[in-house]
Order: structure tokens, then C-alpha cells, then sequence
């Protein structure tokens, strides 16, 4: 399953190790940028992605911005 984490503190860093441990396909993304999530990235091979206006872009899936003309349901 593909699994975007919002968020690589404690509990989002956490859940993002326990995911990909799992199998999971895991994106990870914060305010500080990708940059500051590369070793965390690297540790448990997700992918940093970086935000647009507060929302995640993971991929070609935007569901949270109905002006990109996607659906809104996650």
C-alpha cells in the first residue's frame, strides 16, 4: 500500500519506520522541506516529497485541492 505521513517528529517518524518495515510504500513529508528529511528517507527507504501550500504532493494524486481537477475522496 502506498502511505503518505505528514509530519517526521516522534509519532510520524515512528509510524513511517514501522510502515516500511511492513512493506509499505511510505512518502514522507514536513514544513521544513525534503532536505531536512533525508536521512530519515535514507534510514527506511521512503521517499521525501515536498509540500505545496501546506498539502503534500505524493505522486500525480492531489486529493485534498479540487482545483487540480482530481477528486476530493481519499
Amino acid at each position: 500500500m502506498r502511505i503518505g505521513i505528514i509530519g517526521a517528529g516522534q509519532i510520524g517518524g515512528t509510524l513511517a519506520r514501522h510502515l516500511a518495515k511492513l512493506g509499505h510504500q511510505v512518502s514522507i513529508a514536513n514544513s521544513r522541506g525534503p532536505e531536512s528529511l533525508t536521512a530519515l528517507a535514507a534510514e527506511i527507504g521512503a521517499k521525501a516529497v515536498f509540500g505545496e501550500r501546506g498539502h503534500p504532493r505524493c505522486g500525480s494524486r492531489h486529493p485534498l485541492d479540487p482545483a487540480k481537477g482530481r477528486s476530493q475522496s481519499a
